[in-house]
């Protein structure tokens, strides 16, 4: 027995000995070094975010210029004043966020030479913008510094292009309602974000509006105050792209900056520091916990090793229960003779191998849920197309839903069945008809029993599809009421299925809060009241509480907001040409569902 143990412990020392040379050279080394890898990589990512975005932006002024160009070339200023109102008109009409353009030549405005929005602008605008072109015209291309429209809540910039022939220029007024919906729209990495500031370090766009309508000034924060000096030197030079480390109010980030020449701006991609080289310090704690596990499995095989022949063979039946259940990459550390060695190792081959099978396919099918739910996407486009004002509804549709979903604590897999519901619950409008979606006007009666036919519709399209047969329900029954008002089966209460009914509270929220060609959206707040009207007749009462809980997690609504007290009567009358949304109860109304 002394012998066996003194053995076992010379066995033990001689394994521990042998498994911590490669053990410390990798933890030591290589580690390291994958650390810096991994933070190389996060570094040119927001290289890329950044470039792309710069690519993005410049690529519409340069679309812009070559457009007034055209302008240019056609003797804008030579043609008659009809002439010259079409060809601005047109350049409005290409480029909507052009919402002035005016036609100078030798300091005076050209008869006719002007364009604008009219639904935009107003006489006070048109006079500002000419008060801020004046002083621009005379040289190069010149940009007026960036002002807001509180009226708008939008950014403008003045922007004046010399024109061929002498002292000709183009003044327009360029909104940048779409640079701050780029910017809105760019998330980098989990948490972090994009954002352009002028020469002077104030913000122009921010996914937070109301900072760029505010001025905020960014100037103190280091990366804005790296970037600012760069800003001119691009100007005569090829602007360059930095990725850097900085701290902003006591957090540290990484970000990169690069400057946007032709309008003197600076745009700015940032991430936390702990999201951007969160994988770099995993792998201390990766390789550490490795180290650990295989130290004990080193210990344990020297142990064992003198024991009986019993021992291996119960540790093989062991890890093949294991793989059996699922335990894939499993090893069994078994020692004896050269038969019980061969089909150990043979074992351990195997559970490696299949292993990797197992992560492979895990990638693949994760890989193909995301070209799934890209190709859902594109279709939901695709008929979302047919009508401009609900562009975008049935993507705002599926986020509510799934938020809605996540607060009623449901399982995963029924989290992801919402949202590819949320996403399709319209899909039968793809066989309604195009004057039907797009009519200004109230649907009449034959018009409104076509329109209420897009769920069956749906329902007849997914049911065709094996893989789409669980959200079957969530197309067909999302315009039920909780009442048994709804259709087209007239479902009440509970029998209604509860996608259905979380799809039906999303909906309805985001077509209280979108504007559609026959009503404008209503802001979040004056949801709620309307929300709690509609609970219980129309809604689901328990999801209506749901949304509105998710919502003030989302920071679209406050506590004070859900407070509301539900609407007392009918709901207001509509400002537009339509009565108000079918969603809208107690009296049903006549007019175009969701």
């Amino acid at each position: 027995m002394k012998l066996q143990l003194r053995l076992a412990s010379r066995l033990a020392l001689l394994f521990l000995a042998a498994g911590l040379v490669p053990l410390g050279v990798t933890l030591l080394v290589l580690a390291p070094r994958g650390q810096d890898a991994l933070r190389t990589s996060a570094k040119l990512l927001h290289q890329a975010e950044l470039e792309g975005l710069q690519s993005r932006i410049d690529g519409a002024l340069d679309d812009l210029l070559s457009d007034v160009r055209i302008v240019a070339t056609t003797h804008a200023g030579e043609a008659n004043e009809a002439e010259r109102r079409a060809r601005l008109k047109f350049l409005l009409d290409k480029h909507q966020e052009l919402t002035i353009a005016t036609l100078y030549a030798d300091g005076q405005k050209l008869p006719g030479a002007q364009a604008f929005d009219r639904t935009e602008v107003s006489p006070t605008d048109l006079d500002d913008h000419e008060r801020r072109a004046r002083p621009l015209l005379g040289g190069g291309a010149n940009a007026s510094d960036f002002y807001a429209s509180a009226r708008r809540r939008e950014m403008l910039i003045t922007l004046v292009i010399p024109l061929p022939g002498q002292a000709r220029y183009l003044a327009t007024e360029l909104s940048l309602k779409r640079v701050q919906e780029l910017i809105a729209r760019t998330h980098v990495g989990r948490r972090g974000i994009a954002y352009i500031v002028d020469r002077h370090g104030q913000l122009v766009a921010h996914p937070n509006l109301q900072r760029v309508l505010g001025r905020a000034d960014l100037s103190s924060v280091p990366i804005v105050a790296q970037l600012i000096p760069n800003i001119e030197r691009a100007v005569s030079s090829r602007p360059l792209t930095v990725v850097t480390d900085f701290s902003d109010e006591g957090k540290d980030q990484v970000g990169a900056f690069a400057p946007l020449a032709r309008l003197r701006w600076g745009l700015v991609v940032a991430e936390p520091r702990e999201d951007a080289y969160g994988l770099a310090r995993a792998t201390w704690a990766h390789a550490g916990g490795w180290t650990a596990l295989a130290l004990a499995l080193s210990l344990m095989a020297a142990v064992f090793f003198a024991r009986n022949i019993t021992r291996p063979v119960a540790k093989l039946v062991a890890g093949t229960r294991g793989l059996a259940g699922g335990a894939f990459g499993i090893t069994v550390p078994v020692d004896g003779p050269d038969e019980i060695k061969e089909l150990a190792r043979t074992f351990n081959e195997a559970s490696l191998k299949l292993d990797q099978y197992d992560a492979d396919n895990r990638k693949l099918l994760l890989a193909v849920e995301r070209r799934y739910l890209e190709v859902l996407r594109a279709l939901v486009n695709a008929i979302e197309a047919k009508d401009p004002y609900t562009a975008g509804h049935s993507q705002r549709t599926a986020e509510f839903a799934v938020a809605i979903a996540r607060h009623l604590k449901l399982e995963l897999d029924e989290v992801k069945e919402i949202e590819v519901g949320g996403l399709l619950h319209d899909i039968g409008k793809i066989g309604i008809a195009e004057q039907i979606l797009r009519k200004p006007a109230q649907l009449d009666d034959a018009e409104m029993r076509v329109m209420r036919g897009h769920p069956a519709i749906g329902d007849g399209i997914v049911g065709d599809i094996e893989m789409l047969g669980r959200i079957r329900s969530m197309v067909r029954n999302h315009h039920e009421r909780w009442d048994g008002s709804g259709y087209p089966d007239g479902l009440r209460g509970e029998d209604i299925p509860l996608g259905a009914r979380i799809i039906a509270v999303a909906d309805t929220y985001d077509a209280i809060t979108s504007d559609r060609c026959y009503q404008p959206g209503r802001p979040p707040a004056e949801s709620v009241p309307i929300l709690r009207r509609l609970a219980d007749v129309q809604l689901d009462g328990g999801v209506v509480d749901a949304l509105l809980r998710a919502l003030v997690e989302m920071g679209q609504l406050t506590a004070e907001d859900v407070a509301q007290p539900p609407i007392a009567g009918a709901v207001p009358a509509p400002t537009r040409r339509r009565p108000t949304l079918e969603i809208m109860v107690p009296t049903p109304p006549t007019n175009k569902p969701n």
